[in-house]
């Protein structure tokens, strides 16, 4: 007789709209890997707090698609999740950037959930605990039925934040370093001189990402000032992709700085991988990251030498001198010296991209993250 048994089901909550887009193609490739290992004892589904558009190879899985906000904000609905989690049977529930350590984790369990698994991608360097808080939060992480039963992180730097920041036992985590598929069609660069009308010795500089201060444009901007107006150095653009919360206060910015005419602000691209190509040099001035970024991750892919800070949660997947150069954080000089670097010499720009690139290729590659995942997850699970 054919098994009826119905299956548990293994979620995954989405915090965002179905159709936020930047990096969460990357959570979205991983919900389809865990359906693909785990469906056979699981029916695996997605929670949005709100579906607007699906992703194209969301909407063709069988991955079931919930309209559900799992965000615990009163008794009402906290008792909501009870309902949802007890009439849908999910015994394991895989969370992105929540706490690995909640009350609400305790009901969660009492309702029939098995295991938690949280998934951290949250940027920045965090201060470590001492003393009694140290304790405390030791203590809290191991309490049964209040903690995550694993913690994943994005990088090996946010594996170690997890440890040494959230105190939660080092036999409970893993890492999942974040990274790129293969460029699987010949990329044509975009012709910048002729689309920005620049003269053909132009040299482009470009960052990427959300336009926010957070993500250190300010910097970039007084960066880029000081190589036109006090280094002289005529023949540079600057470029940034994304659009954001401060895109408005940025733009200003650059006319208040007298560079309006050496920075364009593309806003949100679909085509950043042709934009790239057409670079000469990525510049990532951001205040913090999770060890690295995908945008980073992009430019050594493109073969662009990637000029970053010595931040710990932006530099881990740069070498200095190797695949980029590293400045001091915050220290303007010590930028301009690193941009002036490559500016100055072709040579040196091509030898870092190409190195970059093969970093890319050897290390952070999209199979070597799922791999990472699955083994994170069927240690949780048991195989």
């Amino acid at each position: 007789m054919p098994n009826t048994k119905i299956k548990p089901v293994f979620l995954c909550v989405a915090n965002w709209d179905s159709n936020v887009g930047y990096a969460w193609w990357l959570m979205e490739s991983f919900w389809l890997q865990i359906h693909a290992r785990f469906q056979d004892n699981y029916k695996v589904a997605i929670a949005y707090p709100s579906i607007s558009r699906l992703p194209a190879h969301i909407e063709a899985s069988s991955i079931s698609k919930e309209h559900f906000n799992f965000r615990v904000g009163s008794l009402k609905s906290l008792l909501d999740h009870c309902r949802f989690i007890r009439t849908r049977n999910i015994q394991v529930i895989y969370f992105s950037d929540r706490p690995t350590s909640h009350w609400s984790y305790v009901l969660f369990r009492l309702c029939g959930v098995k295991k938690i698994i949280v998934h951290d991608h949250t940027p920045g360097t965090r201060t470590r605990p001492q003393g009694l808080r140290k304790l405390l939060k030791t203590l809290r992480a191991r309490i049964p039925y209040f903690s995550a039963d694993t913690a994943i992180g994005a990088t090996e730097y946010v594996k170690q934040r997890l440890i040494d920041i959230n105190c939660f036992p080092a036999t409970r985590c893993f890492s999942a370093p974040n990274g790129l598929p293969p460029l699987t069609n010949k990329i044509e660069p975009i012709d910048l001189h002729t689309q920005l009308t620049r003269h053909k010795d132009t040299l482009f500089i470009v960052s990427t990402g959300r336009a926010t201060l957070y993500k250190g444009v300010d910097f970039a901007l007084d960066v880029i000032a000081q190589l036109v107006q006090r280094e002289q150095i005529a023949n540079i653009h600057y470029l940034y992709c994304g659009d954001g919360p401060d895109l408005q206060f940025l733009q200003t910015k650059a006319t208040t700085l007298g560079i309006a005419q050496q920075v364009t602000f593309l806003g949100r691209v679909n085509n950043i991988d042709s934009i790239l190509a057409g670079c000469d040099i990525a510049f990532h001035p951001s205040r913090g990251e999770v060890g690295y970024s995908l945008s980073i991750l992009e430019y050594m892919r493109a073969g662009l030498p990637v000029v970053i800070s010595d931040n710990p949660s932006v530099c881990e997947a740069i070498t200095h001198h190797h695949d980029g150069l590293v400045y001091e954080e915050g220290d303007i000089t010590s930028a301009v010296h690193a941009l002036k670097e490559l500016i100055a010499d072709n040579n040196q720009r091509k030898l870092l991209g190409q190195q970059g690139k093969e970093t890319v290729q050897n290390k952070y590659s999209l199979d070597n993250t799922h791999q990472a995942l699955i083994r994170a997850l069927e240690s949780t699970m048991g195989k």
